[in-house]
């Protein structure tokens, strides 16, 4: 019932919902099957009057099949009008169901719109929250980026200066250990000479002694033997004699028998003592052969004993110089790990002396070496004059390099400092030093001074280092080539022929660049190269070179540097017991001086000269920027290195893993401000330069 009454649906409703053709529908087969019944019961109702005529029986039968029929249809019908009924309930049930699902669907399509807007404002606040979030993050990444960078800088530093400490202690002390070992090699070679030379001396002696004791003996065992034979024969042709007499004396031995026998046995008895004593000095002179062969052998013995303590104190030796060569790979090592952690291009700066010239000085602030000697960067700050005579200082200019030198430093002080350099070329490296800086500024001072500059130290050292070098076991084939970049022709400056630089005459030498990518060599083709054999010939050629080297008179220098000077010194070594080889290449550039057109006021050929000389330098300035580039994950980055003659023939000097120092060189007077400010900018581009660490 209750169920039912779930399913019941209010007229007002159904009358409301049951509309449009099925409600017609329904009514039409209603009505049909109502006017069918009614129309039978009616033929049904007349036909027992008319059936009086025809046979009531026969009447009265079919009238009652009707009848039958007829209710059997109502009852029919009505079945089917509740059947009908029932549909229509059910029907408008179904309807009102669709009816709530249908409200139901209205309301969740708004919660579904108010959703979607709710989902789009989500979204718009999620982008703004992620963009929010990004720029956070962005900010923090580079925050935490330059303390990375920074710590890292810190942790290089640290880890320089412990490795730079690490590497002097153990420096030092392999430099004693080898200094020590050195001492005792020659030492142990020393008494291993001393004592072959006394156990020679011992055995030549031993030799003519036993050779001696030998023929001695020989000798005595001979006569011995000679003695005993005769007496042997001397006492067989007594027995014989004394039996041809006691043959002869038969006869008669009854009568002398007593005395005869009295002789006989005196006679027997003196050839046994004979014998005996023979016996006894040929047993004495068997026994001094065996003694004396007893001690060849001991002589013997002890030689071979002593031969042994030579061969131990070979073996010795042997280890000792192994362990020096271990000890000195190491060095190399550690030697060439601190050359890259210093930076495989270095750039130092050096203040030209005042030269006793009364000029306005440049405000220049230099740290303060005492404290910052062993730092790996130094800063300085030039700050530019104002109108009033360059009295008031307004703009400052700040610069870090590796090292600065005050105007106070000499030659000596740094020579100190590119020393390893050299140390690095002996290793077998590339090494290039050249100085960079206005005419005038003291590069050639620096680099080429008789006596104490660059180029004469150097030498110095090389040859001082292969000094010590043969001590363990290294031989080096130094070979020498001097030549100039002038108006980007190359000239050779120790040719034996007078060097031509008029463009009317031709050179009938060709000079071309050649570079071994293999073995990361250069070579010039005609170029004379001279086989230095000490620093006095290296010195000489020097002196001849300088003599050829274009100079000129300029505004700004009276002794101006108009060519690129470059002295190549290739060095062969090889190891005679290892058989290990080096290869190395010492390059050391005194650049020509750089100077603005307006400043020289340079004419004609002085005019082309400096032309050429900025272009090189401005080529120079542009491979740096290219290497630099190439560094910063670009490795398909061009390095115009053929723009120039300079360039292209230190192309294996400024990459892969050789070592360039370059000097800047300025001027400490404050008319050269802007020339200083340009040289002290090109060498900030090329400190900034990081090259690729040795392998």
């Amino acid at each position: 019932m209750e169920a039912n009454k779930e399913n019941e649906v209010p007229v007002s409703e159904f009358s409301r919902r049951e509309s449009g053709p099925e409600k017609r529908l329904y009514s039409h087969s209603f009505s049909t099957n109502s006017k069918m019944a009614k129309s039978l019961r009616h033929s049904y109702s007349v036909s027992p009057a008319s059936g009086s005529r025809i046979g009531d029986s026969y009447s009265q039968g079919i009238l009652d099949k009707l009848q039958v029929s007829i209710e059997q249809k109502s009852n029919e019908i009505d079945s089917l009008e509740t059947a009908i009924m029932t549909l229509k309930t059910q029907r408008a049930n179904q309807e009102f169901e669709i009816f709530k699902v249908e409200d139901k669907l209205a309301h969740l399509q708004k919660q579904f719109d108010a959703l979607v807007s709710s989902v789009a404002e989500l979204e718009h606040h999620e982008r703004d929250s992620l963009q929010a979030l990004n720029n956070k993050y962005q900010l923090q990444r580079k925050q935490h980026i330059q303390k990375h960078e920074e710590s890292l800088t810190e942790l290089k530093e640290t880890i320089t200066s412990e490795i730079e400490k690490a590497f002097d202690e153990n420096l030092g002390r392999l430099s004693e250990e080898i200094s020590t070992l050195k001492k005792r090699k020659a030492r142990l070679e020393q008494d291993t000479v001393l004592q072959d030379q006394d156990l020679n001396r011992k055995l030549i002696k031993l030799k003519e002694d036993h050779s001696k004791k030998l023929i001695g003996l020989n000798q005595s065992l001979d006569e011995s033997l000679a003695m005993l034979k005769s007496a042997i024969e001397q006492v067989a042709d007594d027995k014989r004699a004394k039996e041809q007499q006691l043959q002869a004396l038969s006869s008669s031995r009854q009568s002398n028998e007593l005395s005869t026998n009295d002789e006989c046995r005196k006679t027997l008895h003196n050839l046994k003592l004979e014998s005996r004593i023979k016996d006894e000095e040929l047993s004495a002179l068997e026994a001094g052969i065996a003694s004396s062969k007893s001690e060849l052998h001991a002589t013997n013995e002890q030689v071979a004993q002593m031969k042994k303590e030579i061969d131990s104190y070979r073996d010795k030796s042997a280890d000792i110089h192994r362990s020096m060569e271990h000890k000195e790979e190491i060095r190399r090592k550690l030697h060439n790990r601190l050359q890259e952690l210093k930076g495989n291009i270095r750039v130092f700066c050096r203040v030209r002396p005042t030269c006793g010239e009364q000029k306005p000085l440049a405000n220049i602030e230099f740290p303060d070496l005492s404290l910052d000697d062993d730092s790996p960067n130094m800063q300085m700050v030039i700050r530019k004059p104002g109108d009033d005579n360059f009295n008031s200082n307004s703009v400052p200019y700040q610069f870090s390099f590796d090292k600065i030198f005050p105007s106070v430093s000499s030659n000596t002080d740094v020579f100190k400092e590119i020393s390893q350099l050299v140390q690095s070329s002996l290793d077998g490296y590339n090494v290039c030093v050249f100085a960079y800086g206005q005419t005038g500024s003291g590069k050639t001072f620096t680099m080429a001074h008789e006596g104490d500059g660059m180029i004469p130290q150097s030498l110095k050292k090389v040859f001082e280092d292969v000094k010590t070098l043969e001590s363990q076991d290294w031989e080096y084939e130094l070979q020498g080539q001097f030549l100039e970049i002038y108006n980007e022709a190359i000239l050779d400056l120790l040719s034996p022929a007078k060097v031509s630089r008029s463009p009317s005459k031709i050179n009938p030498k060709k000079y071309e660049i050649k570079h071994d990518d293999v073995s990361g060599t250069t070579s010039v083709t005609n170029l004379t190269s001279v086989s230095i054999v000490d620093a006095d010939h290296a010195m000489r050629l020097l002196n001849l070179a300088n003599k050829n080297r274009s100079t000129a008179y300029t505004k700004s220098n009276e002794h101006s540097s108009r060519s690129h000077s470059i002295f190549m010194l290739q060095l062969h070594g090889r190891n005679i017991k290892t058989m290990e080889t080096r290869y190395g290449t010492l390059n050391l550039v005194d650049l020509a001086g750089s100077e603005r057109l307006s400043n020289s006021q340079a004419q004609a050929e002085r005019l082309k000269e400096t032309q050429a000389i900025n272009k090189s330098l401005s080529s120079l300035g542009d491979v740096i920027s290219a290497l630099k580039s190439s560094q910063k994950g670009k490795p398909s980055q061009h390095i115009p290195y053929r723009n120039s003659k300079l360039t292209y023939l230190l192309k294996n000097s400024l990459g892969g893993d050789c070592k360039t120092l370059m000097f800047v060189n300025i001027s400490p007077f404050a008319t050269n401000f802007n020339e200083t400010l340009n040289s002290l900018r090109f060498a900030t581009k090329v400190n900034a330069t990081s090259q690729s660490r040795s392998k």
